[in-house]
């Protein structure tokens, strides 16, 4: 081991952190815009069904 190997893989590891948390944002950002998605067709259909009531 020396000095140079130690700076490499501290930038790596920090590196591979910023991936994790990259990707933790991108999976909370899909899941937010799937249960929205979900309560917006749900909304729709109880419109669709009001409308077609009447």
């Amino acid at each position: 081991c020396n000095v140079f190997s130690g700076i490499v893989f501290l930038d790596t590891v920090s590196n591979f952190e910023k991936i994790g948390d990259h990707l933790t944002n991108i999976g909370q950002a899909v899941m937010g815009n799937l249960q929205w998605g979900i309560e917006k067709d749900k909304e729709k259909d109880k419109d669709f069904a009001g409308a077609s009531a009447s």
